[in-house]
């Protein structure tokens, strides 16, 4: 069966939104959704529904055919900026909107139950605000069942079981604490390993002693990271992991033996990495570490058996070149199709063996092309379905 990509549109002014079914190179156009906002993440539960969060338009949820509006709470108001929309091992969907805190709700009962911020209250969110950034992923689960969940103010553990949250800060003086309180990625390892990236340092945490162990830049310590500010991490086969950070590039992290190498751009070595603030990165199943940076160079694979970078960038001359070279994110599908997000040029189709990009891109003589170019997420669904949200025309993230 051949792959079918869908585009979920959602724009901020424009008062309507648009999917796409591209079968091979045909595109079909079909209203589903109106909304004013723009979407800033997705997720799918086991039942196949799409839980679509946006920037000031609410929750929608999506069963293939009939697209809804959820409604969390009777106060309206609350329906601001949602960053980050998770479903749990348990069917347990979480939504966290920015300065209203983290949602839940099961969908036998139907109920949305609340969590939020209480000064001088232990068993409560650490903040209800959330660091925000273009690879932004603040909720999580661990092996146990335990959610995982980032704020600007600390770090936050719920056990379902118990109801009861434990909160994470930094406390000065202690070492085993957090080292910053402005989280911006948490990751579990293969292991169950929970990862926390500040901006201040990468922590790993504990759980036999309950302690935060971090590590910082040393510049007496070429093995130490390159940067305290993380943006990213993620994890190859190896089980190295792969830290994205603000201005020193890219870190690989082994584990076992506690060395960090630092990856970053060289002028003089065009197989260097080619921008050293990262943004996002992906490892495909090969193995290859995919990296989008902030510096409009286009993007970065690294090939971890040849240990070189190879840079693709946008070429006038080039039809089968990337579109455009402020490349927003990446993503892999089921079938080993790596897809491209820029902010200008729409999406970009590469596969792995090939060394060639098709891309989508709107065009205002084709009724059947992409509506936008200003595109911002990819997910891809269980009938293999990858939905894109995009921005209107000069938004950027």
């Amino acid at each position: 069966m051949k792959s079918r990509l869908v585009l979920l549109f959602l724009f901020l002014t424009l008062n309507f939104s648009l999917f796409f079914s591209i079968f091979s190179s045909d595109i079909k156009i079909h209203r589903v959704l109106n909304t004013e906002k723009v979407n800033l993440c997705v997720a799918q539960d086991k039942d196949g529904l799409l839980w679509i969060g946006t920037e000031g338009g609410g929750l929608f949820c999506y069963d293939g055919n009939e697209i809804k509006k959820v409604k969390i709470s009777e106060d309206e108001k609350l329906f601001e900026m949602i960053p980050s929309v998770f479903i749990d091992r348990d069917g347990i969907i979480w939504v966290f909107i920015q300065g209203q805190g983290l949602f839940s709700c099961d969908k036998n009962s139907g109920l949305w139950k609340r969590y939020k911020s209480e000064i001088g209250n232990s068993n409560s969110l650490t903040s209800d605000k959330a660091y925000w950034s273009a690879s932004l992923i603040i909720i999580t689960e661990d092996k146990e069942g335990l959610i995982w969940i980032g704020t600007a103010d600390g770090l936050n553990c719920y056990d379902k079981k118990t109801g009861k949250f434990t909160q994470y800060r930094h406390v000065p003086g202690n070492i085993n604490s957090l080292s910053n309180n402005c989280v911006s990625a948490v990751f579990i390892d293969k292991e169950g390993l929970v990862w926390i990236g500040t901006e201040n340092g990468l922590n790993s945490y504990n759980k036999m002693t309950n302690s935060f162990s971090c590590y910082r830049h040393d510049s007496n310590n070429i093995s130490s990271p390159s940067d305290n500010f993380i943006k990213t991490i993620k994890e190859d086969k190896g089980g190295n992991l792969w830290i994205g950070t603000k201005n020193t590039g890219i870190d690989k992290f082994d584990k076992k033996n506690g060395i960090f190498t630092n990856y970053r751009h060289n002028p003089n070595n065009p197989n260097s990495l080619s921008c050293d603030g990262v943004s996002h990165i992906m490892i495909d199943r090969l193995n290859n570490v995919w990296i989008c940076s902030e510096g409009g160079t286009g993007i970065d694979k690294y090939d971890t058996e040849k240990n070189t970078f190879r840079n693709y960038s946008y070429n006038l001359k080039n039809p089968n070149s990337i579109s455009s070279n402020e490349v927003l994110c990446s993503f892999e599908d089921n079938s080993g199709i790596i897809w491209l997000i820029d902010s200008s040029g729409g999406i970009n189709k590469c596969t792995l063996k090939r060394d060639f990009f098709k891309n989508y891109s709107h065009n205002p003589e084709d009724s059947f092309s992409l509506i936008s170019n200003n595109l911002a997420r990819l997910h891809e669904d269980k009938r293999r379905n990858i939905w894109v949200g995009a921005f209107k025309s000069g938004l950027g993230l």
